[in-house]
């Protein structure tokens, strides 16, 4: 799966999320229960150590967010050409495995949990990650920023890393079908 259409409003943004946690959970529950077992093709990472990894992703990218909404300064918003150029640059880079990279020190999967507490990790990041935006309008969104680390991928909107929260799943969703078939 990945999104073909561009997310024009806040709650097709959560749908975004809503989608990819979904699919990323399928995935996984389909995946053989070997946490120890490690993947191919590049991708040495247990399941466990997929869903620990994107809890800390999304840890991250939530205090990132609460501390820009939280701040007063506010940007210019992006006009609507540059957003969607913003979210095909997220749809390129971050939801294909075309290009693969190696995550930040601060988010690779260290001393992961197994597999039942790093779903239960990842269900409890979203909803930090919800909760940290539940009183922000769409605007709100559109108005702050910050990097992501890849440079690669540049400064994002709030709406944004959104986005990469949710394509991010699905990149790792591609990993997780990626260990099944080898």
């Amino acid at each position: 799966m990945t999104f073909e259409q561009y997310p024009t409003t806040l709650e097709a943004r959560l749908e975004e999320l809503r989608e990819a946690r979904a699919e990323l959970i399928q995935a996984a529950v389909l995946a053989p229960q070997d946490d120890a077992r490690t993947g191919t093709l590049g991708a040495p990472w247990s399941i466990a150590e997929i869903f620990f990894h994107l809890h800390l992703a999304e840890i991250r990218t939530t205090k990132g967010l609460k501390r820009a909404l939280e701040s007063p300064a506010r940007n210019t918003a992006a006009d609507e050409a540059a957003l969607r150029t913003e979210w095909e640059r997220v749809r390129v880079l971050v939801g294909t495995r075309a290009v693969k990279v190696k995550a930040p020190p601060r988010v690779e999967p260290l001393n992961a949990p197994a597999r039942a507490e790093a779903i239960r990790l990842i269900e409890q990041s979203r909803q930090e990650l919800l909760a940290a935006i539940q009183s922000a309008s769409y605007q709100d969104l559109l108005s702050v920023s910050l990097p992501h680390p890849l440079e690669a991928i540049g400064t994002l909107t709030g709406a944004g890393w959104l986005s990469v929260t949710a394509f991010h799943d699905l990149r790792h969703v591609q990993q997780i079908h990626e260990m099944i078939r080898s």
